[in-house]
């Protein structure tokens, strides 16, 4: 007897049951009594789950200090539980933003007057009131602006290198991101898919790089519209969650855009070939090119008929007489037609860079008849779908007459009905209008007839048109768990939901089939037994333990496949049902922690420290399993936000390993890997010294102080003073490297010829664009004759690895600085002769009175343009008036 009668009976006895036969009670709220409450964790609501239907005279919010406030926002709703609904996210904003409620404050939400929707007498407790607290967090993140608006026409192929191809999301404040992807067509249809995006992060902008990715439609299913979406938005202050623009989704930000396709003028080609008589056309192409079908657009039986073949079906060969160009054959011995126009054409053709091409011709037909009428095409192709579709197509050769149709699932059979079901369009058969959905093998067997009154053969039954497909039957998927994965403090009952593409519910369990809960050393510490929750909510489980578990330590619990099935379960039948359309659960495990645990721990091949030569290969064993959420890598090369290298790591389980490409390290000198590491239990895991992460560094040995002063103005030599100077920084094995610090306890000193000082200077970074630069500034300006050194010691100057905040200043991680450095001058304030620029010829050095380098140039342009004033020109002083 099916345990799905029992099941009804027992669900409309609970349903019909009188609302006095209880008191009002208070099931649940979401959140949880002192939880913490964010506008942006899912919808921003607050719910309260009664176990039947109420009224509520008022509902407030109320702050730690200051009065309460009316919320404007609030519905009841009952589906298969009562639930009143206040909607606060946009209300607690303003008051967020307004300060009468502060991020970390405990507020209440608060429900008056609460009374039973069908007896009003009967009041919830004593007063008709209750209040949860609740704290609350800061305003999240936001989107400020996007380079291309929600709407905006894209190119399908931005070539690499073409700025257009950046689309730059900027936020609130700066941001991190997880991915990037594009998003397209329809999972009812078939033809969703998605496509990875590179993507780089400056601060508070997210920089998605469409540069290199075809959105062609053959490329996107199909689709001529994408969605561009970046997923797992963080706040880099705190982690928090940044406010999305996908509803239920926070964290998402996602924006819409439509595939502008551009017309390429480089290719063409065409058709040629008798319509009527030959048995294929051939097509000629200057170039080479994607499509996806070839469309035929004609008259048949006096109506128009439109038929694809798709681009699979042919043969592209290069044209042996044009570099370049392609040629293919178009089968015409299938085609009926009558006498007028045939249009062929490509159908979404495009040139390797993306642009459309256009290649159609029209031919005139007396009428053709081909010798067999056959089946083209069925859509969806016969084979294995992810769940049934509400439509299939069958197009034929020639106009047809179905005479019969029957849909077969398992031992089932049922009769389609001609003008119900069986829709028939000229050429054209579209099945349609089900009752339910077929899970399992599912075919159509139909008798069809061609214009000539032939049955059409199609598959593999003599005068019949055969369609197979196979539709998974493990579809009942276990979304979500009560207690919930995680931390807890015992476990014994828990309860399952289930849910399934058809909206289907829970209609019986495999008696054979155990829930098993193993620890950490893979022991089977209890099993555990289903059966129908309350029958309140039919799609819910309840899995019972044979034992309550307490003791601390990682739990696994994992539900066999095949032990809960849907409503169409049949205990009657050695397979429960499956062959007439029942569907049960994959495996499911869920994870759980009780008490205090040993935190995750994490060793690494080969161990952190200093290499002669960084290998590319890096092992990671965790003590438990986890997945990777972030994995980043700096080097010599890259900036101080590092490099994703997602793409590059391998997680099996517990080991996660790192591959970098043969010969990348050989030219760095140290790396330093970033990886966000969830183990099991839903924690991060630390190792190093930044909490929640990852960190190992490499270094090679390094000669430290190489960076090298590669130019000084005033140039050393003879100058009439000396107060500023300007040196020019260069490292050698990185020509990309900036000046990035000092070492300001190091003293720099001007010494005279007796090798007293005869004064200090500082050191900073110049003022102008020049990062390569540093800039010296005497305490005093030196105008005495006589001859200066000036001397700037050792691991003064630092490249761009520089660190303020480590005790070597970064050198562990490859920062170099340099090598002691002196410079000579001769001060002469006297005997520099005056001169005129007629006495002066070919090119000149220019300085001002205060010794400072200004420019090198033939001395027709080396003082054009200068202030008035007095230089120094090749020794000699020159006025410029």
């Amino acid at each position: 007897m099916k345990k799905l009668l029992l099941v009804c009976v027992m669900l409309l006895t609970v349903i019909g049951m009188k609302a006095e036969d209880s008191a009002i009670e208070l099931l649940n709220t979401t959140p949880k009594n002192g939880e913490k409450y964010s506008v942006n964790k899912a919808d921003g609501n607050v719910v309260f789950t009664f176990n039947r239907g109420v009224t509520i005279d008022k509902a407030w919010i109320v702050p730690a200090e200051g009065n309460k406030i009316a919320i404007t926002n609030s519905w009841d709703s009952f589906i298969l539980q009562y639930y009143y609904y206040c909607g606060i996210a946009n209300q607690m904003k303003q008051l967020l933003s307004d300060g009468i409620i502060k991020a970390g404050e405990t507020f209440s939400i608060e429900l008056e007057g609460i009374k039973d929707k069908e007896n009003p007498s009967i009041i919830f407790g004593t007063d008709g009131k209750v209040s949860i607290s609740l704290v609350a967090t800061r305003l999240p993140a936001t989107l400020v602006s996007v380079s291309k608006e929600d709407g905006t026409d894209l190119k399908s192929y931005y070539k690499p290198g073409d700025e257009e191809g950046i689309i730059t999301f900027t936020f609130s404040e700066p941001v991190t991101c997880q991915s990037a992807e594009i998003i397209y067509g329809n999972v009812e249809a078939g033809t969703y898919g998605h496509q990875d995006v590179p993507f780089t992060i400056t601060e508070e902008k997210v920089l998605a790089n469409l540069q290199g990715i075809h959105m062609e439609p053959e490329a996107l299913n199909g689709a001529t519209a994408i969605t561009l979406q970046l997923r797992t938005l963080q706040a880099v202050s705190d982690e928090s969650i940044v406010e999305g623009n996908i509803p239920n989704s926070p964290g998402r930000v996602g924006m819409h855009y439509t595939i502008k396709k551009g017309a390429s003028e480089e290719i063409y080609g065409g058709f040629e070939g008798d319509i009527d008589k030959d048995d294929h056309l051939s097509c000629w192409i200057s170039g080479k090119i994607t499509f996806d079908a070839v469309r035929f657009s004609y008259n048949l039986k006096n109506k128009p008929t439109v038929i694809d073949i798709s681009s699979d079906q042919f043969t592209i060969t290069d044209d042996p007489e044009n570099e370049g160009a392609i040629t293919f054959t178009v089968p015409l011995q299938y085609f009926t037609f009558d006498a007028g126009d045939v249009i062929v054409e490509l159908v979404n053709a495009n040139d390797l860079a993306g642009s459309s091409v256009e290649i159609n011709e029209t031919f005139s037909s007396k009428g053709r008849t081909a010798a067999n009428s056959t089946c083209l095409g069925i859509t969806p192709t016969p084979g294995t779908l992810s769940a049934f579709p509400q439509q299939f197509t069958f197009v034929f050769n020639d106009a047809v007459t179905v005479e019969s149709g029957t849909i077969i699932n398992g031992e089932m059979e049922m009769q389609l009905i001609v003008g119900a079901n069986i829709i028939v369009d000229n050429n054209k058969v579209t099945i349609t209008n089900f009752r339910g959905s077929f899970i399992g093998d599912v075919s159509f067997k139909l008798q069809v007839k061609d214009s000539k009154e032939a049955y059409i053969t199609y598959g593999n039954t003599e005068n019949y048109v055969i369609a197979e497909y196979s539709i998974p039957s493990n579809t009942l998927v276990c979304t979500s768990s009560d207690p919930a994965p995680g931390k807890v403090t015992s476990l014994h009952v828990i309860t399952l939901t289930f849910t399934s593409p058809d909206k289907s519910i829970v209609g019986g369990f495999d008696p054979e089939k155990k829930a098993t809960l193993t620890d950490e050393s893979g022991n089977v510490v209890a099993t555990g037994t289903f059966d129908y929750a309350d029958f309140a909510y039919p799609m819910n489980a309840i899995l019972t333990l044979d034992k309550e578990i307490t003791t601390a330590g990682v739990y696994t619990l994992t539900i066999p496949e095949a032990a809960v099935y849907n409503d169409r379960f049949d205990d009657a039948e050695e397979d429960l049902g499956v062959a007439n359309g029942a569907i049960y659960n994959p495996e499911k495990t869920i994870i759980y922690s009780l008490g205090e645990i040993t935190p995750t721990t994490c060793t690494v091949t080969p161990a952190p420290g200093e290499y002669k030569l960084l290998p590319s290969q890096y092992v990671f064993t965790f003590s438990r399993n986890v997945t990777i959420e972030m994995a980043k890598m700096k080097n010599d090369n890259t900036d101080r936000l590092g490099e994703d290298i997602l793409s590059n790591v391998n997680v099996d389980n517990n080991i996660v390993t790192i591959t970098l490409p043969e010969g990348s390290t050989s030219n760095y000198t140290f790396l330093n890997f970033m990886l966000e590491a969830i183990d099991i239990t839903g924690e991060a895991v630390t190792l190093g010294m930044a909490e929640g992460y990852v960190v190992v560094d490499y270094t090679t040995p390094v000669a430290a102080n190489t960076y090298e002063c590669t130019k000084i103005t005033p140039e050393e030599g003879e100058v009439s003073s000396l107060k500023v100077f300007t040196l020019t920084f260069t490292n050698s094995a990185n020509e990309r490297a900036t000046v990035g610090g000092f070492d300001t306890s190091k003293e720099i000193v001007l010494k005279d010829s007796q090798g007293s000082i005869a004064t200090t200077g500082t050191i900073d970074l110049t003022d102008g664009d020049n990062w390569a630069e540093a800039i010296v500034t005497l305490s005093e300006e030196i105008n005495t004759d006589g001859t200066y050194t000036l001397i700037i010691p050792e691991g003064t100057v630092y490249d761009d690895q520089f660190d303020p905040y480590a005790d070597d200043f970064g050198v562990s991680f490859g920062a170099i600085y340099n090598p002691e450095l002196t410079f000579t001058y001769q001060v002469k304030t006297t005997g520099i002769e005056n001169a005129t620029i007629d006495e002066l010829t070919g090119e000149v050095s220019v300085y001002n009175t205060q010794g400072i380098f200004i420019r090198k140039a033939d001395i027709s342009v080396a003082l054009k343009d200068l202030p008035k004033g007095i230089y120094i020109v090749n020794g000699k002083k020159i006025a410029v008036y």
